[in-house]
């Protein structure tokens, strides 16, 4: 498999930061899982029962398929076009699953997909760029559109009935959604800024420093994890409390001045990657009192990714071979050793 390109989704922060005591650990027995008819494969999201969401790259195309790989090892691939793209972003307890569907003339829709099999597309005001980037268990999804009459970005939630809900920011400039949580807050950046959305439309913004910040997570508490840039350029993991208090800022003990937070459990570990000096990502979770394990899959020569957390703690990610191929990855128990 060839080499997946990193997706390190710097966005749009100021507080303080304090680095962690750290230690290290390994996640225990990992299992190398591919897709048929791939050349990448990645996890989006993890949910009980070792299920692993994601995307993967087509063989010799630049299409893209959305899956899903059961506990048993079953992969099932979708996609809504024979000719576009389907990437699926966020996925709940039940197994429905959201995203995006992009069309051959790169109209992009937002998807929400029954753990039966039945889709719905929907585009936000007729937007041609919509995109649902988080569910909950109940079935809301929030997301992103880029509204045709200023094409500024805002954002959205939709409710199980279908009824949409558009937001801006508070400033009219563009907004990114990147999560909800089981209570419908939503969390996302505009400018330097990031934001939670309650779920009564209340926004709350925050900022860490003059750069960015961006949210990645929030878990049904309301603690927000995510990643941001000092006024150096150097890039430091943060966990922002559930009751709004100062976020508090984190490196790894892998760390070169570059990593990305991607994902959070309702037991507020947060997982992510992070580059050493030979310039290799190497996997790390970080508890909620601040102590970290390193985690790299036994056959990622050139590196490993972590993209997901389940409820219990299990991991989903890729890693780089020898060959510097890319293969998705999952760790059969859970991170331990913090």
């Amino acid at each position: 498999m060839r080499k997946f390109p990193t997706a390190a989704r710097i966005l749009c922060s100021g507080i303080f930061f304090a680095l962690a005591a750290a230690s290290s650990a390994q996640a225990q027995a990992w299992l190398t899982f591919d897709v048929n008819g791939s050349t990448a494969v990645h996890p989006t999201a993890m949910i009980a029962g070792n299920t692993i969401v994601g995307y993967y790259l087509n063989s010799g195309s630049s299409t893209y398929s959305a899956f899903i790989r059961t506990s048993d090892g079953t992969v099932s691939a979708f996609d809504y076009y024979d000719d576009g793209s389907t990437k699926a972003l966020s996925a709940n307890k039940g197994g429905d699953t959201a995203g995006v569907v992009i069309d051959s003339s790169f109209n992009t829709q937002a998807f929400v997909r029954t753990a039966g099999g039945q889709f719905t597309v929907f585009s936000v005001n007729g937007a041609r760029f919509s995109e649902a980037t988080g569910i909950t268990d109940k079935g809301w999804i929030a997301g992103d559109y880029t509204d045709p009459s200023t094409s500024k970005q805002m954002g959205f939630i939709r409710k199980p009935n279908g009824d949409i809900t558009t937001f801006a920011s508070p400033d009219g400039s563009n907004l990114a959604v990147l999560g909800i949580n089981n209570k419908n807050s939503i969390i996302g950046t505009y400018g330097n800024h990031g934001y939670v959305r309650d779920s009564q439309g209340n926004m709350t913004t925050f900022r860490i420093t003059a750069n960015y910040v961006v949210p990645v997570a929030i878990n049904t508490s309301g603690v927000i994890a995510g990643y941001y840039a000092d006024t150096s350029g150097k890039i430091h993991g943060f966990v922002r409390p559930a009751d709004g208090g100062n976020p508090k800022g984190f490196n790894p003990p892998v760390y070169t001045g570059v990593l990305e937070v991607t994902g959070m459990n309702d037991d507020s570990t947060v997982v992510g990657w992070s580059i050493d000096a030979q310039g290799l990502p190497h996997g790390f979770a970080v508890n909620a009192d601040f102590k970290f394990a390193t985690l790299n899959a036994p056959q990622g020569t050139n590196g490993t990714e972590i993209y997901a957390i389940g409820p219990d703690g299990k991991l989903a990610g890729y890693y780089h071979d020898a060959n510097n191929d890319t293969h998705a990855v999952r760790a059969n128990a859970a991170v331990t050793g913090f």
